[in-house]
């Protein structure tokens, strides 16, 4: 047989597609054969980070990160190469716009949700609660560390009825509490350093049907010297 003085590359599906350690151009790219909803079972089980560096390889995948449900958003997870101690304020404001940015363009539902390293001042955390409420939380820890500050809690959260599991620092309650609770599928509540009254808590556990495990931690009594943000 006559040859078209091109040299052939013989591929074997039993061997890793490499060329001195780099993956071979040429190989056959079994990704693109794949139907969007195969794409989607995989990004499902990513870490949020890794899901979304994969609209990077082509328009096709541009918008595929925003469609599986996502498992867990944890702003500790959320980190950039590289980072020195000077750059600790510019990784803070990273994180609140990689956060925003998540919760705005992701269209399927967020099942957990963990946010431990921002602070109460951002005037975005209203909208955050009430996004996650929208798209059906089920897990929901708010962790921010504040100095004798309480974070008022938005109607969205304590009306929120897809909450299983919900654990809460530095907030507060309103009193009376409006609109009512509604946390009818609220199984285990944590309330650690909240500033919540006998009323406020009775008014919770009475929209809490629910309830299997109930945790106060070092929750103080309203008073003069406790201030929020709200």
């Amino acid at each position: 047989m006559a040859s078209n003085g091109k040299k052939r590359t013989i591929v074997s599906d039993s061997e890793p597609h490499r060329s001195g350690g780099i993956a071979a151009a040429d190989g056959p790219d079994r990704f693109s054969l794949l139907l969007d909803y195969h794409l989607v079972s995989i990004l499902s089980v990513l870490p949020i980070e890794d899901s979304v560096r994969t609209s990077v390889l082509s328009t096709g995948w541009r918008h595929l990160w925003t469609l599986p449900p996502l498992r867990l958003l944890d702003d500790s997870t959320l980190r950039r190469p590289h980072q020195d101690k000077e750059g600790r304020l510019a990784l803070e404001g990273w994180r609140v716009r990689a956060i925003d940015r998540v919760l705005s363009a992701h269209a399927g539902p967020i099942w957990s949700c963990r946010l431990s390293c921002l602070y109460f001042h951002l005037p975005l955390l209203d909208g955050w609660i009430q996004t996650l409420s929208r798209k059906g939380v089920q897990d929901l820890a708010l962790l921010i560390p504040m100095d004798k500050r309480f974070y008022l809690a938005p109607p969205s959260l304590i009306t929120c009825r897809s909450l299983q599991s919900l654990e809460l620092c530095y907030f507060r309650f309103p009193k009376p509490t409006h609109p009512r609770p509604d946390l009818v599928n609220l199984r285990a509540l944590k309330l650690k350093r909240n500033l919540v009254t006998d009323a406020a808590v009775h008014e919770i556990l009475s929209s809490c049907p629910a309830l299997q495990s109930l945790a106060l931690h070092s929750s103080p009594l309203p008073g003069p010297l406790q201030h929020d943000t709200g």
